[in-house]
């Protein structure tokens, strides 16, 4: 089982794979550790008809190329991600990101942010608390380890695996667990420990952003808390959270109506 988008993927000189549907205002879509750009394509369907829409690979993950970099940063991350739309979108676009995306998201407004018309931080971590720290580095403590069967346990804490999925989630839990299975293990472990050590930006450069700033969670999602993205939108002076009832961390595939609203209602004001 797998999802096609609508465009083949490219590659940039710099090795980053990435997906282009649709004309005018530029979207860019950045997706979560472990998983490829294939999993924003409600996002897609939703947004391409009026937007022009690209979704990317991250480094080490889908079609990108590995980091040449041993011990890549989010910098390094970020570096390549303003790279991506100073030579292939040529013009400032709304960023999307999703869980590690959202981070990137994050830290390319902080650096770049006259490549950025607005952004959307989705699921992302903010102060997380000293057990949730502890949690997260030990995992990645582990991942010189890592097998695929080990990249495939966050399902149970993405996907309400202990309870009745309806058809649509336990299909989006199979393409998570397949692309999981797929995934480059160098290329997660190195995304993975960098999401682990990475804690959310400082409040003084969240209080810098001066784009319009769209924070999107689940309610139910224990990692990336609801009073993570409503303290994040207070310290952000053109900030909304928006909190998806019922969703837990895999929002953009599992709600993706009430994201594709939320996405569409910020399009419209730009």
């Amino acid at each position: 089982m797998s999802i096609t988008l609508p465009l083949s993927k490219t590659k940039t000189t710099h090795g980053l794979a990435y997906s282009q549907a649709g004309e005018g205002l530029p979207v860019v879509f950045i997706h979560g550790v472990g998983l490829r750009s294939e999993s924003w394509y409600q996002q897609v369907d939703a947004l391409q008809n009026d937007y022009s829409v690209y979704t990317l690979d991250m480094p080490g993950h889908g079609d990108s190329d590995l980091f040449e970099l041993n011990n890549p940063t989010l910098s390094d991350f970020t570096e390549k991600v303003a790279q991506f739309i100073i030579d292939v979108v040529k013009q400032p676009a709304v960023i999307v990101g999703h869980s590690m995306g959202a981070l990137l998201s994050l830290s390319l407004a902080g650096a770049y942010p006259e490549l950025c018309l607005a952004i959307v931080p989705m699921n992302a971590i903010y102060k997380r608390s000293d057990a949730a720290k502890a949690a997260v580095r030990l995992r990645a403590s582990q991942l010189n380890e890592l097998s695929h069967a080990d990249a495939c346990a966050p399902i149970s804490r993405w996907f309400d695996t202990e309870g009745s999925l309806t058809e649509k989630d336990e299909y989006h839990a199979q393409l998570c667990r397949e692309w999981l299975l797929e995934a480059n293990l160098a290329g997660y472990a190195a995304a993975y420990k960098i999401f682990a050590e990475e804690d959310g930006p400082e409040q003084s450069s969240l209080k810098s952003l001066n784009m319009p700033v769209l924070y999107i969670t689940g309610e139910l999602d224990l990692n990336s808390t609801v009073l993570m993205s409503q303290t994040m939108a207070e310290n952000t002076p053109q900030a909304n959270a928006v909190i998806i009832k019922d969703s837990r961390h895999m929002t953009p595939l599992t709600h993706a109506n009430e994201v594709n609203e939320a996405l569409l209602d910020l399009l419209k004001t730009l």
